[in-house]
C-alpha cells in the first residue's frame, strides 16, 4: 500500500515539475513586458488634440481600466485590463493621439495580450470596446 502511495506521489511530483519548468520556459521567450499576440487599429476624431486626449483618458476609465501611464501633453495612455476568465492573464492596451489639424486628430490603439500567443479576438474585442466609449465621450463633449 505505501508502495503505491509514493508510486502516485512521484507521478505528481513529475508531472507538476514538468509543467512548472515548462510555463517558465513558455514565458521566458516573451520580453520582458509578457506582451505576446497583439492587435492594432488607428480610429480618426473629428475633435482637437486636446479634447481627444481628454476623451481616451475617460474612455479608458470607462471601460473599467487600470490607468497605468497617462502622458497628456504627448497623448500618450497605457492601461492595464485585469485578469479575467475572458482575458485569462489580462492585456495592455495602449493609446497614441496625434494632433491632424486644429479640428481634427488620429489616435493609434495596441492591445496586447500578457503571456499569450492567441488572443482568439479578445484584442480587437478591447479595441472596439474603447472605440465606442470614445465615441460616446467625444458626443458628450460635444
Amino acid at each position: 500500500m505505501i508502495g503505491h502511495e509514493l508510486w502516485g506521489v512521484g507521478l505528481v511530483s513529475i508531472v507538476g515539475g514538468f509543467i512548472v519548468l515548462t510555463f517558465l520556459q513558455v514565458r521566458s521567450t516573451f520580453p520582458a513586458d509578457g506582451t505576446g499576440a497583439t492587435d492594432e487599429k488607428t480610429i480618426l476624431a473629428n475633435a482637437s488634440f486636446d479634447r481627444t486626449v481628454s476623451a481616451a483618458t475617460q474612455a479608458v476609465k470607462g471601460c473599467g481600466w487600470k490607468l497605468i501611464e497617462n502622458k497628456p501633453e504627448e497623448g500618450y495612455l497605457k492601461a492595464k485590463i485585469g485578469r479575467s476568465v475572458k482575458t485569462l492573464y489580462g492585456q495592455s492596451f495602449t493609446v497614441k493621439v496625434k494632433s491632424i489639424d486644429e479640428k481634427s486628430s488620429s489616435i493609434d490603439t495596441q492591445c496586447s495580450t500578457l503571456y499569450q500567443l492567441m488572443d482568439y479576438g479578445r484584442n480587437s474585442r478591447m479595441i472596439e470596446k474603447f472605440s465606442t466609449h470614445l465615441s460616446d465621450q467625444l458626443k458628450q463633449n460635444n
